[in-house]
């Protein structure tokens, strides 16, 4: 039987092609993608069907709706026939793609598929994708979409889940321990898709421990081989997590691969934020992965390495002249070669305003850099790159955004159009978020989000900001073409994020990249991600909703988003907000109101489940009911002594109101899984 890698490079050469013909990445890009790993998926049995057996339906898997523009994914044909037997025939079938638009003529295809499926995002949009055979199509939907490349401390990819897929962050919690380890959380950004209770009750899926004494501080998600990288700013040492999540896969979820890359020494980048310089060090600063090869793109103290996530193998990265790195960086695949937009953070000592662009190395030798000083920045800080820009062929477009850590500015730039080092583009004065509460540092963390669309020419990709240490967001919608003068037409909103659920002042972390976005696989709707500072909480904004106010203002001024319109608490809200506590112990309810009750009636018992998710034994100390009425409320329990690894037990609590009145306790578990005490607020009227 055939591999992927033998079907992906037997037909490099017709992919190649096609691509070309569509006019929408370059060559060498076309060719690379047909390299990329398969997913984690397996195929159907491929036993024969009995003499005279007809073919009566084609599935394809896996169904997933969303692919990455530049990935990869295998799709698998499975044959359905008349005897009940299904048959793997993925080799058999005629692939095809088209696309969904109804415009006339279409569009071409956003997704190519060679002969043995290997189903490749060329342009971003949605694409009808077949599988025929005697007569028999089979058919799905996917949707090409990008929210960049741009190094972020949590990794997200989509995993499956019951009977579906959903988004999943893997979050590094690098500020306490837990069981005398630090830990990685595995976090269901769709848990709100599958609760009525608002606030979410629990979203944390796995707690993955770290190696003694190593600190976590960002994630790198490879979605084409399900398969995480973690890094610590203070170790040259990667290690990789099996992100599959399949039921049976014993390894899931745990720690599978150590590799210790090659480098010595730290670096310091000084950042500077309202005359105060506060420096960052790091061994390894930020990572992305790079579609075109599926290795990880690691910005280091000593320069560029990519790293296989297989076989561990670094291989520093050889440029022209002096290349920085960075600690926050933006890869674009599109290019050829491709190339990394790397804000120096002032690391170049003459030039502290510098941003580079390093074109990769490829086989006719080292990587090109081009060094611009006056893009009318300070200190550039993140970056991110606009794809969506490079396929609209519109000459006035703008591609790249980088802003700023010392002053409250960005730099909006189209690389295309030939600017030079010597041109100015800063976009100067952002206003402020009233209020008491928020920080005056500037916005110097970015993230760029792009929602799916039929017509790519349409899509206005979102920019999000935020202050590191603050609490005041900004959301900039970039249109899909500059105006008059190639001067962006920009409208920008701002204002404080709202209290977490527990109450507290909702403020980012300091790290510039605990930012970042992703288009849901569950209802297709793009958001923005931020890791509250305690890490205990994640914030996810509908981007769209959020920016679809018409009239927003263009920098400076920009216009203040109304507070009402910035909320979370219930369904409808554009914020909500997932718990992701440093804990293996989670309960699945953090609230039970068992309404209104008749005096001396004892309600059904509400189940709630206490589940370890860590892999070590959860030590129980006690479950309790306190609180001025506890007599009110009674449990059942058999959480006793100890819980085994990814395991849960159950507390039953009932409400027997002895008089009139409203009552209320709270439910306790202590235990040895960190957030200890877990609790569950308790409510109830006597009627």
């Amino acid at each position: 039987m055939h591999t992927l890698e033998d079907a992906t490079v037997k037909e490099r050469s017709q992919m190649k092609s096609t691509i070309l013909l569509l006019a929408v990445v370059t060559a060498a890009l076309a060719v690379l993608q047909g390299c990329s790993s398969g997913t984690n998926f397996s195929s159907s049995n491929t036993s024969d069907p009995a003499p005279g057996v007809s073919l009566e339906a084609i599935k394809i898997t896996p169904s997933t709706k969303l692919l990455g523009l530049a990935s990869s994914r295998q799709l698998y044909a499975t044959g359905v026939y008349s005897d009940g037997n299904s048959i793997d025939l993925t080799s058999q079938v005629k692939w095809g793609a088209s696309s969904s638009s109804g415009t006339t003529p279409p569009p071409p295809a956003t997704v190519s598929v060679s002969i043995r499926g290997v189903a490749t995002g060329v342009a971003l949009g949605p694409s009808a994708v077949t599988a025929t055979l005697n007569g028999v199509v089979g058919l799905i939907q996917i949707t090409v979409n990008t929210d960049g490349y741009t190094s972020n401390t949590i990794g997200i990819l989509t995993v499956p889940y019951k009977n579906g897929e959903i988004d999943v962050v893997y979050q590094p919690h690098s500020l306490t321990q837990t069981q005398g380890v630090y830990t990685v959380e595995e976090v269901n950004l769709d848990a709100d898709q599958f609760t009525s209770q608002l606030p979410v009750p629990a979203a944390v899926l796995a707690s993955i421990p770290m190696p003694s004494g190593y600190v976590p501080n960002a994630t790198i998600a490879n979605g084409a081989n399900a398969l995480v990288a973690v890094i610590s700013y203070s170790s040259p040492t990667v290690l990789i997590i099996d992100a599959s999540n399949q039921p049976g896969d014993g390894a899931s979820n745990t720690v599978i691969n150590t590799f210790t890359a090659p480098i010595n020494g730290q670096v310091t980048f000084n950042e500077t934020s309202n005359g105060i310089s506060t420096p960052i060090t790091c061994t390894i600063c930020a990572a992305v992965v790079n579609p075109l090869n599926g290795q990880l793109l690691l910005s280091t103290s000593q320069g560029y390495y990519f790293m296989n996530f297989t076989t561990g193998q670094f291989t520093q990265l050889a440029f022209q002249s002096t290349g920085f790195p960075a600690p926050g960086f933006a890869l674009n695949p599109e290019t050829s070669p491709a190339s990394i937009v790397s804000p120096t953070f002032g690391l170049d000592p003459q030039y502290a305003s510098e941003v580079q662009v390093l074109n990769l190395p490829n086989s006719s030798g080292p990587g090109a850099v081009t060094a611009y000083t006056a893009w009318g920045l300070t200190q550039p800080n993140t970056a991110v790159i606009d794809l969506l820009a490079n396929q609209n062929n519109g000459v006035n477009q703008f591609d790249v955004a980088v802003v700023d850590a010392a002053a409250n500015d960005q730099a909006v730039v189209n690389l295309g159009s030939g600017q030079s080092s010597t041109s100015s583009s800063a976009i100067d004065g952002f206003s402020m978020c009233p209020g008491a509460g928020t920080s005056t540092s500037p916005f110097s963390m970015v993230g760029l989000g792009t929602a799916p669309s039929i017509d790519p020419s349409d899509v206005s990709p979102s920019l999000f900001m935020t202050q590191p240490g603050g609490n005041c967001v900004g959301f900039e919608i970039w249109p899909s073409q500059d105006l008059l003068f190639n001067a962006p037409d920009l409208g920008y909103g701002y204002n404080n994020m709202p209290n977490t659920p527990d109450g507290n002042l909702f403020v980012n972390g300091s790290d510039p990249n605990t930012i970042a976005t992703f288009t849901s696989v569950v209802n297709g709707v793009n958001y923005g991600v931020l890791v509250d500072a305690n890490q205990n909480w994640i914030a996810k904004l509908n981007l769209g909703a959020i920016t679809s106010s018409e009239g927003l203002n263009p920098p400076p001024m920009g216009t203040l988003i109304p507070s009402a319109i910035l909320t979370a608490g219930s369904a409808i809200d554009p914020i909500v907000f997932l718990p992701a506590p440093d804990s293996v112990a989670i309960l699945s309810l953090n609230t039970i109101n068992f309404g209104t009750v008749s005096v001396g009636t004892t309600t059904p018992q509400t189940l709630v489940t206490l589940t370890n998710v860590g892999q070590n034994l959860l030590s129980i100390n006690g479950v309790s009911i306190a609180g001025t009425n506890s007599n009110q409320f009674a449990y059942t329990t058999t959480c006793f002594l100890v819980l085994n690894p990814a395991t849960n037990c159950s507390i039953d609590v009932t409400f027997t109101p002895t008089a009139a009145g409203n009552f209320s306790a709270t439910l306790s578990v202590s235990d040895n899984g960190g957030d200890s005490p877990q609790t569950v607020q308790l409510s109830g009227t006597g009627q």
